[in-house]
């Protein structure tokens, strides 16, 4: 791959250093108000000074109180979190604390106000600048001037000026202040310019900022400036070099889990200083970059051991070979040819474990070469009769997700039937986890990363809205992106008023030519799409049946274009796009691993969904400490996730100081970090059950109940939607883990005009009886696999990893398999 150092480097200098998130348990530590690290139940750490609190915006209490709430602060944001989702373990202080420095400004010494920011403009050398700011008596343009210093925030205060009187105190992220202001900044609190201690504490500073040439610039100067502390400045050189070399490996690290080998490799390689680096760490690059060459090596021994065996194959079968087995061993080796790479070479392994057993015959071994290409290592058959088919059955499988025309569909069926592996649930579960979305093709033909890839999602009319609506969705993929490797998805919906390409670009923000479009998510190999989710001049969420059909149908459009990993995505939303996110992810958790909300307001049907309880559902909440809006409106929600631990898992984040309407681009790479540990949790066989409330006609389907018929004396109309006492309906569900039978137990027992019941391999024994209770005449019978329900629910929700597998409905109160 080509590429040029300089975009290399620059890349690597943006690179933030992720501030990960976690809680802690209170202990002396903490109470003494020493930065510590802790663990949360998800793995993730998070460092900062932890105090008790009995919910978000409470003071702290004792720490025998009983509180059930923990806020961990680290100068630039507080983080909320409830006791239960901690590790039961001491925090660890941490070795060092940053340094900082104190920027003597005549600032306005208040308790920092609320508003809205409207904009904001550059910082001046004086480390000045201006915001402007809604209040109740109009737009208010007000100067601010950075007070405080450190590695991984400053602080600002409002200014004396002859404007307004009110005090704008908050902090944001370093990296957001040019490093030339940052720089006349400290160098102006030299006291003593004879002195080269003032000095090292600003090559301290960037050495701890993890700005390495700003740290090397430093040393230069200190060492031009004092000469005598020539050997001291060659160590701390040392000490850069090194740095710098653990947070390249990180990089290696990370771009390699990520599937990025080609930028991995540049990383590591020739152009890399290597001058300083301690052995240990050389030692460890060098076994990256070897892992590396292994793994590209394994690629060209298997593709050689596969042709050899097929091509000796081909030359002495047991039996003739026919001119379709020809074409179909001709297109495997096609296929190994040009698209065998080290994310999938692993289908492979049931083969080789065979390849150097001589009993066993060519054509076994054919069958396991062909079979684990395209079911998996795992589903791998010696059956030569079951493999030569599966090529075919590819086929078929993909025009039935393509195709809308049921007529098509029944040929299909029947076609699929007639083949020796067409039949069998497992090989098509498999074979849909494992094949290429089935309009890869098409979506990524050209993609460079230099323009967006669009589409767009059609909404039927409605009664009220007659016309279709078509609504655009714009995605970039992360570098090196290969339809072999499930990436998460994030789905971002954007503030009213602003474009989806403003919205995507604010995820991934460069691109380079020859590597592609660069940026967080890009890093963190993520799949981003933007959603247009409301219409021309549309100023605030309806929470209509259109909206929540524009997010889920580009969530599945996403699916069928892109190798999206759905136990693994994520709804995003800024201001009403926010308020949105908490509308549709909770009324439909089990799509999602996790909603992040940015300034989101819990309201309506959210409201209600809200107090649904054991819902496995992650929630990341960002606010402004300004943002009274936003904080006021969700406290009383807020504050039940946190203090209880029977509803959704909240890491709520207030930004200090800072006000309504930011889009918190500070918080993005800690975003990312939370949302590595996040996945959608699936019903368990162990024992699975929900309850929740609902009020709209499309809110009637969790996990594996749906309902249909929802009944109008519990429908409240998004239009018609009044704070009063509301009827909501209660859907119930639960697997119930018995020795002899698959237990379901479903509510409501009567509402509504029929239920179905949707049952998977992935929690049902389908050796085993299924019994349903609750709902209708009891039902207790074996129930078999489906190749249609599979293949029609694979094509209607997009999930090719958990395809349903089986559909039982209920009419009249009486339980019917479904064919």
């Amino acid at each position: 791959m080509a590429m040029k150092s300089k975009s290399l480097y620059a890349l690597i200098r943006t690179v933030v250093v992720i501030l990960c998130i976690g809680c802690i348990q209170v202990i002396s530590a903490a109470q003494n108000g020493i930065p510590v690290a802790v663990t949360l139940k998800s793995s993730q750490r998070i460092e900062g000074r932890i105090d008790a609190v009995n919910g978000f915006s409470t003071m702290k209490v004792p720490p025998d109180s009983g509180a059930s709430c923990y806020v961990i602060d680290n100068g630039l944001r507080r983080v909320y979190v409830g006791k239960n989702y901690l590790v039961n373990e001491d925090p660890v202080p941490l070795r060092f604390s940053e340094i900082q420095f104190p920027i003597w400004q005549d600032g306005i010494d208040k308790k920092p106000a609320v508003g809205i920011l409207n904009w904001e403009d550059r910082f001046n050398q004086y480390g000045h600048r201006v915001i402007n700011v809604a209040t109740k008596h109009g737009p208010k343009n007000v100067v601010q001037g950075i007070t405080k210093i450190t590695p991984s925030y400053v602080e600002l205060s409002s200014l004396k000026t002859d404007g307004p009187k009110t005090s704008y105190r908050m902090s944001i992220g370093t990296g957001a202040v040019p490093v030339d202001v940052l720089r006349k900044l400290l160098r102006n609190q030299i006291s003593r310019s004879d002195s080269p201690v003032e000095y090292f504490n600003i090559f301290d500073f960037f050495l701890q900022a993890q700005r390495f040439g700003e740290a090397l610039e430093e040393l230069d100067l200190i060492e031009r400036r004092f000469p005598e502390r020539k050997e001291q400045v060659e160590t701390n050189r040392q000490r850069v070099r090194q740095d710098q070399a653990r947070q390249i490996i990180r990089e290696i690290r990370q771009r390699i889990d990520n599937g990025q080998t080609h930028l991995a490799r540049e990383l590591g390689g020739e152009n890399m200083n290597k001058d300083g680096v301690a052995p240990n760490q050389l030692l460890e690059l060098q076994d990256l970059l070897t892992g590396l060459d292994q793994a590209d090596a394994k690629v060209v021994e298997v593709r050689t051991k596969v042709v050899e065996l097929v091509k000796r194959f081909q030359q002495n079968p047991p039996a003739a070979i026919t001119a379709d087995q020809e074409a179909m061993l001709g297109k495997f080796l096609a296929e190994l040819e040009s698209e065998l790479v080290s994310s999938n070479v692993t289908r492979l392994d049931s083969y080789l474990v065979q390849a150097a057993d001589v009993t066993q015959k060519d054509q076994e071994k054919v069958a396991l070469a062909i079979s684990g290409w395209l079911l998996g290592s795992n589903s791998a058959t010696p059956n030569f009769a079951l493999a030569q088919s599966m090529f075919r059955m590819r086929e078929l499988v993909k025009e039935y997700l393509l195709s809308g025309d049921p007529n098509r569909h029944r040929e299909l069926l029947e076609e699929l039937k007639s083949l020796e592996s067409g039949n069998n649930a497992e090989f098509l579960a498999s074979m849909l986890a494992q094949m290429k979305p089935p309009m890869h093709e098409t979506a990524t033909a050209g993609y460079t990363g230099e323009a967006p890839i669009e589409f767009s999602v059609s909404v039927p009319g409605t009664r009220a809205h007659p016309s279709e609506q078509n609504f655009r969705v714009l995605v970039h993929l992360p570098v090196e992106y290969s339809p072999y490797k499930r990436y998460p998805l994030l789905l971002t919906l954007p503030d009213v008023g602003v474009p989806v390409e403003k919205q995507l670009d604010s995820f991934n923000t460069a691109y380079i030519k020859n590597v592609g479009r660069v940026g967080r998510a890009s890093r963190n190999g993520v799949i981003v799409a933007a959603v247009q989710w409301a219409n021309p001049g549309q100023t605030t969420p309806g929470y209509s049946a259109r909206e929540h059909a524009t997010v889920l149908g580009a969530m599945r459009a996403c699916f069928q274009r892109f190798q999206v990993n759905t136990d693994r995505v994520f709804l995003h939303g800024r201001g009403k796009g926010g308020n949105l996110v908490y509308d549709v992810g909770l009324a439909h958790p089990e799509h999602f691993a996790g909603l992040i909300t940015i300034g989101g307001v819990i309201e309506k049907f959210a409201k209600v969904h809200a107090t649904n309880r054991d819902i496995p559902l992650s929630i990341y909440a960002v606010v402004g400490e300004g943002d009274r809006l936003a904080q006021s409106a969700n406290l009383t929600t807020w504050n039940k996730w946190l203090l209880s631990g029977r509803y959704v898992n909240l890491l709520l984040v207030e930004y200090i100081g800072r006000l309504a309407n930011e889009s918190f681009p500070d918080d993005v790479e800690s975003m990312f970090a939370w949302m590595q540990y996040q996945q959608r949790r699936l019903p368990d066989p162990a024992g699975f059950e929900f309850s929740v409330n609902s009020l709209r006609p499309w809110d009637n389907y969790y996990w594996f109940l749906e309902l249909h018929g929802f009944p109008l004396r519990n429908v409240m109309w998004p239009k018609t939607w009044t704070d009063g006492a509301l009827n909501a309906l209660d859907i119930q569900g639960e697997l119930k883990p018995e020795s002899d039978v698959n237990h379901f137990i479903l509510k409501p027992s009567k509402a509504g005009r029929g239920m179905t019941l949707w049952l998977s391999n992935e929690y049902v024994n389908f050796e085993k009886n299924v019994r349903i209770s609750g709902r209708g005449k009891e039902f207790r019978e074996g129930v078999t696999p489906s190749t249609r329900i599979m293949l029609e629910d694979a094509r209607t929700r997009g999930d090719r990893l958990h395809p349903f597998w089986a559909r039982l409905d209920c009419n009249s109160g009486k339980w019917q398999v479904v064919e």
